[in-house]
């Protein structure tokens, strides 16, 4: 099956989302196309269906926003699917998209492009980096995104890029177990001595 498109995204996180929309909304015929089950990406992971949610973070509610725009518009949204090759057309004008997947075209027709394929980790491998409790910031956010699991009681984030600085405010925000109180003396306290000289 073969589908023509004016525009073809490739990536549907927060960027892709945003092409889409804008795309759209000047009458583009878009698709959108990501490897994840829903729009969304690293960024705006939704919580499983499975979970109850409590109450939603910002970024959950920018995501969801962005996500009724998507589903709102005339953009045609293909996830599930791996993007295994993209070529030019033999014409000259415009791009072959090659897709994998269950509910995916084989093959997709654009005039222009955009590849929005998202943020990733890339971790540099440093003494301790295989020990447990060592985790990139991906993991991190899939532990708290997906499962609501802060992934320790204490984080050191270090680095620069969009999924360290979403993952920061996380690791301090998700509501954790409280430590037990501490024994105290009933003893009442004493002074510390000083020294005299005689």
């Amino acid at each position: 099956m073969n589908d023509a498109y004016e525009l073809a995204i490739i990536g549907a996180g927060p960027a892709g989302m945003e092409a889409a929309i804008t795309a759209a909304e000047v009458g583009v015929k878009t698709i959108l196309i990501d490897s994840f089950p829903q729009v969304g990406g690293q960024y705006y992971k939704p919580l499983p269906e499975a979970f109850e949610g409590s109450r939603k973070s910002h970024a959950e509610k920018e995501g969801e926003f962005l996500t009724s725009l998507v589903e709102g518009l005339s953009i045609k949204c293909i996830n599930n699917a791996l993007t295994w090759g993209i070529f030019k057309e033999d014409t000259g004008e415009g791009w072959l998209v090659t897709l994998y997947g269950q509910e995916a075209p084989k093959r997709v027709h654009a005039r222009t492009l955009i590849l929005a394929n998202g943020a990733y980790d890339t971790p540099i491998a440093f003494p301790g980096w295989t020990l447990p409790g060592v985790i990139t910031c991906g993991g991190a956010l899939i532990l708290l995104k997906s499962q609501r699991v802060a992934p320790g009681k204490h984080a050191l984030v270090t680095g620069t890029g969009p999924l360290l600085l979403r993952s920061r405010p996380r690791l301090f925000s998700p509501p954790r177990p409280r430590s037990p109180p501490r024994p105290r003396s009933r003893l009442p306290r004493r002074s510390p001595r000083t020294s005299r000289r005689r």
